[in-house]
């Protein structure tokens, strides 16, 4: 099915168009075009410096913005239920919205909230993508029973851990304590700044947020294991992502935010939320 594939496809782009915003900013090049929608009055900048990497990220936006249009089309023209109308129509707003805040980066010099809403919007987008990918899906059964809340609950830690790691980097408090584990030889120092307060929270957050994970991978599989044999291999996903996850997060501060550690720090952040996400939307069939 052409929407299927479309979804799919768009879900990949989404988690990739993540990762590169990471990477623009990681790499000093958010501001590499001074104006917005163009770049230096142009479609075409020349592609040298932070400009190639600032305007791929536009590229690729756009292309995305162009794809859910077509997806939202075909979804409208080929399919009866009205919940994937809805999600897709959702979908196409939250991208409108998303190149909104995008423009206003630029515009209004990377204001920090403004920055925090954009990485927000754009992993409800993800998420949005994701279950119109399982919705779409030629396998796609209705859920028979209610889905497991516990499963969003994890998911929405991970949601609020990543928009607190937002606030982290458009802070720049990602190196206010270069010291692993504590800081200052504690966890919350004495008399400690505000962005060393917004660090050290961060990386409590991913503690707790680390052992949620953790606890419920193990839960989850031992409940599956009693009604499947062939446990899917999904259950152990989250388990492993957020190992390297937390691997990631200390590598961040040990290279002093190193491009290519805080790039993956964000990819693998958000393909554990997706992973959790995709467990949630199953949790409702009977085999599970």
């Amino acid at each position: 099915m052409a929407e299927y594939r479309l979804a799919r496809l768009l879900s990949f782009l989404t988690l990739f168009l993540i990762m590169l915003g990471g990477f623009v900013h990681n790499t000093g090049s958010s501001l590499a075009c001074p104006d917005w929608p163009l770049c230096y009055g142009t479609l075409f900048p020349a592609m040298t410096g932070g400009v190639q990497y600032e305007h791929s990220h536009r590229v690729l936006a756009a292309a995305i913005g162009l794809l859910i249009i077509a997806l939202t089309v075909l979804i409208f023209r080929r399919r009866p239920d009205p919940a994937s109308k809805i999600l897709s129509s959702v979908a196409l707003f939250l991208v409108v919205f998303q190149g909104i805040l995008g423009g206003l980066t630029v515009i209004y010099r990377l204001p920090m909230l403004v920055s925090v809403a954009h990485l927000a919007t754009s992993m409800i987008f993800f998420l949005l993508m994701v279950t119109l990918t399982h919705r779409l899906s030629p396998a796609y059964q209705p859920p028979v029973q209610r889905r497991c809340r516990v499963t969003a609950l994890v998911a929405l830690a991970v949601y609020l851990q990543m928009l607190l790691g937002a606030l982290v980097r458009h802070t720049g408090s990602g190196l206010a304590c270069l010291e692993i584990p504590l800081c200052q030889g504690s966890l919350w120092p004495a008399g400690a700044s505000g962005v060393l307060q917004l660090h050290m929270a961060h990386r409590i957050g991913a503690l707790i947020v680390a052992t949620l994970v953790l606890l419920w991978s193990v839960v989850a599989w031992c409940r599956v294991k009693r009604v499947r044999e062939d446990i899917p291999a999904l259950f152990a996903l989250p388990f492993l992502l957020v190992l390297l996850e937390v691997t990631l997060g200390l590598l961040s501060v040990a290279t002093q935010l190193g491009i290519w550690s805080v790039t993956f720090h964000l990819g693998v952040g958000a393909a554990l939320l997706a992973s959790l996400w995709w467990l949630f939307l199953n949790s409702g069939k009977s085999n599970s």
